[in-house]
């Protein structure tokens, strides 16, 4: 099982509460995976925050019995706009 210390040192702020409120509580289990969220404008951040985004990818994840670890939270913001 991932330690406080180990999570805390890869997971910050709203992303850390997420996680720990979706897999605190579960021993650290295969089947693994990995989450990836993304939004590329303004606007759709406020649509879709990153952090709604990553709950639904943690919850849906698991639902189907997959483990995500802290080291395989990724996201991304893009704004799409050219060099």
């Amino acid at each position: 099982m991932l330690t406080n210390k180990h999570v805390s040192s890869i997971l910050t702020g709203e992303v850390l509460v997420i996680w720990r409120s979706i897999f605190g509580e579960t021993p650290d289990q295969a089947p693994y995976g990995a989450v990836y969220s993304r939004v590329s404008s303004d606007m759709q951040a406020q649509k879709n925050s990153l952090p709604s985004q990553l709950r639904e990818l943690l919850t849906h994840a698991q639902d189907e019995g997959v483990y995500i670890t802290p080291e395989h939270i990724f996201w991304e913001v893009h704004t799409g706009r050219p060099w």
